[in-house]
């Protein structure tokens, strides 16, 4: 008789779990949606990230201490770079490497520095066997023609910038760049850019001045104002370099 009362509050507690089951199952609908809405959020976040991570990637320009670009891109083959990019990155290496020689030499004369450079050289092969000394020999050939082909590319290449910067293009660029006598423009301390720039600017001047003369009572030049593309460029390289008409001449 004691446990019959039990089992009504029994069926009310079952009832009561059950809409406690209801309302837990409701609760968990809601939850769900929550977590969905989370999921969106999330995904969305994640394409943000990956938005901005791929404008990062974008390749820039290469910077000076001060944070000012100095004219070609970084992390870029020079190969890959345009004529005027290129002349930007060897005038730069260029200034570079003449910094370091200064730091190094100080006030000397270059002279004296290499007498003083023989002089160790000397010593130093007395010392070496023939064998060694024939093996040296080749590598400081191998050494010199490296340097000499690096320093080449890199006056040519500014040459052509300096061609480019002053308002020459296409063919006249090409036909200039491959009469260029680049062996004057080379000294043991590298590539002279200076004198490079100067040089280039003469061909801008008398392009300037042929066509003033071509406003007023003709052209006077000799057989008249090229017509064909690079034609101007082949008759300056005749004009100023004469029969040296190939690098290295």
């Amino acid at each position: 008789m004691g446990g019959a009362p039990d089992a009504p509050g029994g069926a009310t507690g079952s009832d009561a779990g059950g809409s406690s089951g209801g309302g837990g199952s409701s609760d968990a609908g809601a939850g769900g949606d929550g977590g969905s809405s989370g999921s969106g959020a999330d995904s969305g976040s994640s394409g943000a990230s990956g938005g901005a991570g791929t404008g990062g990637a974008a390749s820039s320009d290469a910077v000076d201490g001060s944070g000012n670009s100095l004219g070609y891109p970084k992390d870029t083959p020079v190969a890959q770079m345009t004529d005027r990019q290129q002349a930007a990155y060897w005038k730069h290496n260029s200034r570079r490497h003449e910094s370091r020689v200064k730091d190094l030499v100080g006030d000397r004369t270059p002279d004296a520095v290499k007498a003083d450079l023989d002089a160790y050289a000397k010593i130093q092969r007395d010392q070496q066997t023939p064998a060694e000394q024939a093996l040296n020999d080749k590598y400081a050939e191998g050494q010199r023609a490296g340097v000499t082909a690096e320093r080449r590319s890199a006056a040519t290449a500014i040459f052509r910038g300096a061609l480019e910067a002053g308002g020459m293009t296409g063919d006249d660029v090409d036909e200039l760049a491959t009469s260029f006598n680049v062996d004057g423009f080379i000294t043991d301390a590298g590539v002279d850019t200076t004198k490079i720039t100067n040089f280039a600017k003469r061909f801008q001047s008398d392009k300037d001045t042929r066509r003033v003369r071509d406003f007023g009572a003709g052209s006077r030049d000799t057989g008249g104002a090229p017509s064909t593309p690079g034609s101007r460029g082949k008759a300056e390289a005749q004009r100023r370099f004469g029969k040296h008409t190939t690098n290295g001449e």
